[in-house]
């Protein structure tokens, strides 16, 4: 194989890698706004029992609604992560 077919070939593959990077970081948003969501329905539902008196019920569906905000700021920390990870390695 030529040196330039090399070439060729190392920045083909580095642009794929780009565009998936991009879309895994994209994922990562996506994931965010799916458990935001979730977390809001299950607010909802707490505030829902809460109101019929039914505490254990809307107790449950508030520690959902914790978890899939957990689930959401660790989406979005990961987004996070994933840019500053990329951009500082494309500036050194």
């Amino acid at each position: 194989m030529k040196s330039s077919n090399k070439v060729d070939a190392q920045r083909a593959s580095t642009a794929q890698h780009k565009e998936l990077d991009e879309l895994s970081h994209v994922q990562y948003h996506e994931k965010a706004v799916e458990h935001h969501k979730q977390a809001a329905n299950q607010h909802a539902e707490a505030a829902k029992y809460y109101g019929e008196g039914d505490d254990a019920k809307a107790a449950y569906h508030a520690h959902l609604a914790t978890g899939y905000g957990l689930l959401a700021k660790l989406h979005a920390y990961e987004a996070n992560m994933h840019f500053s990870k990329k951009h500082s390695a494309s500036h050194h």
